[in-house]
């Protein structure tokens, strides 16, 4: 991404970025952003469990404790203040309840050896 930026400002050109690349570059930059928000620009970030019963050597209990691990209460407040500190914003927001309980987002946490998505 910070090459994605480095070549639009080169030549005065558009390009996609992530919030924190840009927010990372911008000392570097000559470039503003024009759209900062909106449906179109979410970056949605997914774990997909493995059925076991159709891939050999998953490590399901592994599997769902990083899955539970991931989508806990305590990960998402660590990712939602995840660059206050050195960008004055959050580089993520997290989905709780009950916003991410319908398509298309899933926030459920595993047990056992469920397929779903976290």
């Amino acid at each position: 991404m910070g090459e994605t930026l480095t070549l639009a400002n080169q030549r005065e050109a558009h390009g996609l970025s992530d919030i924190g690349t840009y927010l990372a570059f911008q000392d570097q930059l000559d470039l503003v952003q024009l759209v900062t928000g909106g449906d179109d620009l979410l970056n949605r970030y997914s774990a997909i469990v493995v059925n076991p019963d159709m891939a050999q050597g998953v490590m399901i209990d592994e599997t769902d404790r990083f899955i539970d691990r991931i989508s806990s209460n305590e990960t998402k407040e660590f990712l939602g203040d995840f660059g206050l500190v050195v960008f004055g914003q959050p580089l993520f927001t997290p989905l709780y309840p009950p916003e991410c309980t319908e398509p298309p987002y899933n926030c459920t946490t595993c047990s056992g050896s469920m397929n779903m998505t976290a």
